[in-house]
């Protein structure tokens, strides 16, 4: 359990009364916004001198657990800014980031052939694709379309290009 998610196990009554005072609750359906300062758009709060994510706490003091260890709380509303615990779900990084992007809250950050360093498009990581579904050795693949084996396997693995859906 990560120290900081034991503490939050170990809060007070008081303290706890203290967070959800800065959530804004409405009807359990409804988002609810963190009332206090946000940074990159994620509610912020402090306890015990430590800075936490609003939703993260929402999460753990809601649950009564720690996150589960290398997963992101998610918002299934896609409003960054919402602690409502109903709308919050844990999940992967590469989840939350296809939750990002398919919410279109990632202009500011150029994905696919959009990335300037892009050496691929699209249509070309598609092909890689139904070649590795069709059961083609990654070298084979990497040779065919000029790029690196080991770029063929993070393809492959979802690590990039996972945007593209064959």
């Amino acid at each position: 359990m990560a120290a900081s998610e034991t503490i939050l196990l170990q809060l007070n009554s008081q303290e706890e009364a203290r967070f959800w005072a800065k959530v804004q609750k409405l009807r359990p359906n409804q988002c609810w916004p963190w009332t206090r300062a946000l940074t990159w758009g994620y509610g912020s709060w402090r306890a015990r001198k430590i800075l936490y994510r609003a939703h993260r706490v929402a999460w753990v003091l809601t649950n009564r657990q720690q996150i589960p260890d290398g997963l992101d709380i998610r918002h299934s509303c896609h409003v960054t800014g919402c602690c409502n615990p109903e709308h919050l779900v844990p999940g992967t990084r590469k989840q939350n980031m296809q939750d990002s992007v398919r919410a279109g809250r990632t202009k500011g950050i150029r994905v696919g052939s959009n990335n300037g360093f892009a050496k691929l498009d699209e249509a070309r990581v598609r092909k890689i694709k139904q070649m590795l579904k069709a059961g083609k050795r990654q070298a084979d693949i990497a040779a065919v379309i000029g790029i690196s084996r080991p770029t063929i396997s993070l393809i492959n693995t979802g690590r990039i290009w996972s945007h593209v859906i064959i």
